[in-house]
């Protein structure tokens, strides 16, 4: 037997083994006399070690990124369900970052602040760099002493198995830093210049968050390989997948995390990032929760106002009508009917923003027959009359909507007459010719005024924009009205449900009268449409009915191979790299590293 070596029962050529390798050391560990069997030992440990990190590798770590808005009110009551939000997934999550990407001082803690906005009147607005628990961070943000003082750059955490993570800030160009005394730089120099400093000192995991808005963050998104996360505010946009798959310049994607459109005057992004050992972002799943304040208690149901006093007073009452209102799925598929045309005008009404030379810029309403099922009784109405009436717990959202676009609206509703898709209007008038071929029904289309004093009807302009207050569920593209989420801007979310404004507009207008008539006209007539040509209506209204743009949305998204498509409807998943796939190259890797142990063993012994 050679010193280090053993002779191949073939060839009678020396074959390496680790003392050899090692270069005849093992003596010095172990003695002469027990060299060769030291070696041998000496190469199961390190196999044992090479087993180990094989194994580490494979198994994936997760980090779970955690941002928050407030998008209207902050009321004590708001801030706290907040906050138990957020308790919530530190309790039950290991690694845990939470973002405040929009940067206003609400006073809960973060483990990065964005700067926001300071508004000051008349005045303008001057950056917000002052928060409450955890580091203000903007890397292209340059402010005189002692402002300076109170951002950095960036920030880097430990965060155990998950590593270390970068935290880069950005500020859009339109902030006015110079009222502060100050200066914004070219985020993309900025952001790109402080993120390649960070994989420089040994950062596996980079992130970006600011007030950016939607171009310029595609453009970060696109440009900086360096990042592995982009953070922007979001709750008012109406898109499909959470985070959005963004194509990278130089391949592959990455996740921007901005919520899609909430029905709720808050929310909360939940999104589990699935870490490489190299720390890059490899995979990733999201979801939004909606954040409301517990409802207060219900308050006494106000007297039967004068012009009632015939109708007997009922348990839980909200109001009362001088006629029945006709919500029934059969009359409002087909035509306008009256609690379909009381409730568009309620949902108007809560949506009015008067001005010196303007009534409302919001000047119109609709609203699908699927958020109606039956009527509400004339006399009192009560609680469980608004509950059967009104099944749909969407809220009221303010869109803004191109005349060519809102048309197209109006056809979706001319072609899905006799159906839920059907619309009931406030602020509208329209005449459909249903001898004409689907997307050329609307003949005439006229909206109230927006830039005037005095409301009155004019014909629609293609080119010209309007707002309009609809329901959550048809601004996510509901039954069929696509258009709303691809063309509509969204301008304000109230979170009220369209049952609470239509209660509200009962307790304040009691005794409610049948509304004003004359909104759909079909062709030939000069009036509101009589019962048309009997069809059979579609019923089915438990897609309306049982869904709600407050819950949560729940999507997954991975960097896809060729591209991404849109997808149809909110819920729907990107994913690329499963779960699945995951434990499947784990279990290869385990598998490979203990055939490679047997090998080793069968070899030295």
């Amino acid at each position: 037997m050679m010193q280090g070596g053993t002779q191949s029962e073939e060839s009678g050529q020396p074959i390496p083994t680790v003392s050899r390798l090692l270069g005849g050391r093992s003596e010095l560990w172990c003695g002469g006399g027990r060299a060769e069997m030291c070696a041998r030992w000496s190469a199961l440990v390190l196999l044992l070690v090479l087993l180990c990190v094989t194994v580490r590798r494979a198994v994936a770590v997760e980090l779970v990124v955690v941002h928050y808005e407030l998008l209207g009110e902050r009321s004590p009551a708001l801030l706290a369900a907040l906050a138990d939000a957020v308790r919530a997934v530190r309790a039950a999550e290991q690694h845990v970052l939470v973002l405040n990407a929009a940067g206003a001082d609400l006073g809960l803690p973060a483990d990065a602040h964005a700067v926001g906005v300071q508004s000051m009147g008349g005045l303008g607005s001057v950056p917000l760099v002052s928060h409450v628990g955890g580091p203000t961070v903007a890397a292209n943000l340059q402010l005189p002493a002692p402002l300076a003082t109170a951002v950095t750059a960036s920030v880097t955490l430990e965060l155990g198995a998950a590593g270390r993570v970068g935290l880069v800030g950005v500020v859009p160009t339109s902030l006015e830093a110079e009222r502060a005394g100050g200066a914004v730089t070219d985020p993309l120099q900025a952001v790109g210049q402080e993120a390649a400093r960070l994989r420089a000192a040994g950062v596996g995991t980079v992130l970006a968050l600011g007030r950016l808005d939607g171009e310029t963050a595609l453009q970060v998104a696109q440009q900086l390989p360096g990042l592995d996360g982009l953070v922007i505010p979001g709750g008012l946009r109406p898109h499909a997948v959470y985070p959005l798959p963004v194509g990278r310049d130089a391949g592959g994607a990455l996740p921007l995390l901005e919520a899609p459109l909430v029905a709720a005057p808050g929310y909360l992004g939940v999104v589990t990032l699935t870490l490489a050992a190299d720390g890059r972002v490899s995979g990733w799943r999201g979801r939004v929760v909606p954040i409301r304040a517990p409802a207060p208690p219900p308050a006494a149901a106000p007297p039967v106002a004068a012009g009632t006093g015939f109708c007997p007073p009922v348990a839980g009452q909200v109001g009362g009508t001088l006629s029945e209102l006709d919500g029934r799925i059969d009359s409002c598929s087909q035509r306008e009917c009256s609690l379909g045309s009381t409730l568009a005008d309620a949902l108007l009404l809560a949506a009015v923003t008067p001005s010196a030379s303007s009534w409302s810029e919001v000047s119109l309403a609709v609203l699908s027959a699927g958020a109606l099922s039956t009527s509400l009784p004339r006399c009192a109405v009560s609680e469980a009359d608004l509950a059967a009436a009104v099944t749909t717990n969407a809220t009221a959202v303010t869109l803004s909507l191109a005349g060519i676009h809102l048309r197209q609206v109006l056809e979706v509703s001319a072609a899905g007459r006799g159906s839920a898709a059907f619309l009931q209007t406030a602020g509208v008038r329209v005449v459909y010719d249903v001898t004409r071929p689907a997307g050329r029904r609307v003949r005439r289309l006229e909206v109230l005024c927006s830039q005037c004093v005095t409301p009155r009807y004019e014909e629609v302009r293609a080119g010209a924009m309007y707002r309009l207050v609809t329901t959550s569920y048809l601004a996510a593209g509901g039954h069929g009205y696509r258009v709303l989420p691809r063309r509509g801007r969204a301008v304000a979310d109230s979170g009220r449900p369209v049952r609470d404004i239509l209660r509200h507009y009962l307790r304040s207008r009691s005794p409610v009268p049948p509304p004003t008539g004359g909104r759909v006209f079909f062709s030939g007539q000069d009036g509101p449409v009589s019962d048309p040509p009997a069809r059979s209506p579609t019923t089915s209204t438990s897609t309306e009915r049982t869904t709600t743009a407050a819950a949560a949305v729940t999507t997954t998204a991975a960097p896809p191979a060729g591209g991404t498509r849109p997808a149809e409807t909110i819920g729907e998943a990107l994913q690329s790299t499963s779960v699945s796939q995951m434990v499947l190259n784990s279990a290869l890797w385990s598998l490979s590293g203990f055939f490679m142990l047997g090998m080793m063993i069968t070899a030295f012994f």
